[in-house]
């Protein structure tokens, strides 16, 4: 029975319910990352949006932040041809797409299941640098202005490296070490 009374007609709960109930109501890393990744999609979304139809963002222009200054420099692009270019923005979206994916089938597919958070992982480490050299580079010493959509961006793939870190680290806590076994 229960170690603690219960008002009459309410049945005791027990331990093992209590510890399910908990283990249900706590946030995984996997749904904040989640959380995170559908921030991203919108910010880099409407980036992406926003230079491939050529209307200017809706930005706020004062002191630092002017959103115009660096979404129309020759880093807000990827020119592959003189006639065709890749808005960087949309390069952030779609890795936020594949990050997504590599979210939602990483327990249904073997090589996901054995590589999906070193995947993640590489793929958050290049993106948060490339990120870090946009930022920190490009938009404070060279351009000498800052985008708030950008620093939203930047913060979302930071802390998805830290969640790819933490859950990459977590997995491989979970492999047991086949010297001490024997």
């Amino acid at each position: 029975m229960s170690s603690f009374s219960t008002p009459a007609g309410v049945p005791a709960v027990s331990a093992n319910a209590e510890t399910l109930r908990n283990a249900r109501s706590r946030i995984s890393l996997r749904a904040i990352a989640f959380g995170f990744i559908a921030c991203a999609l919108i910010v880099t979304g409407y980036m992406s949006y926003a230079k491939l139809t050529a209307q200017p963002m809706q930005c706020t222009t004062g002191g630092v932040f002017n959103c115009s200054v660096l979404e129309n420099s020759a880093w807000a692009q990827l020119t592959l041809t003189p006639t065709f270019a890749i808005p960087t923005a949309f390069l952030g979206f779609m890795t936020h797409i594949v990050l997504l994916t590599l979210f939602v089938l990483e327990d249904r597919i073997g090589l996901l299941r054995a590589w999906g958070k070193v995947m993640m992982f590489g793929i958050t480490l290049f993106a948060f640098l490339y990120h870090c050299y946009l930022t920190f580079y490009v938009a404070i010493l060279t351009m000498r202005a800052l985008c708030p959509y950008c620093l939203i961006a930047h913060a979302c793939m930071g802390a998805l490296l830290v969640i790819a870190s933490v859950r990459l680290y977590r997995s491989f806590q979970a492999i047991p070490d086949p010297a001490v076994s024997a």
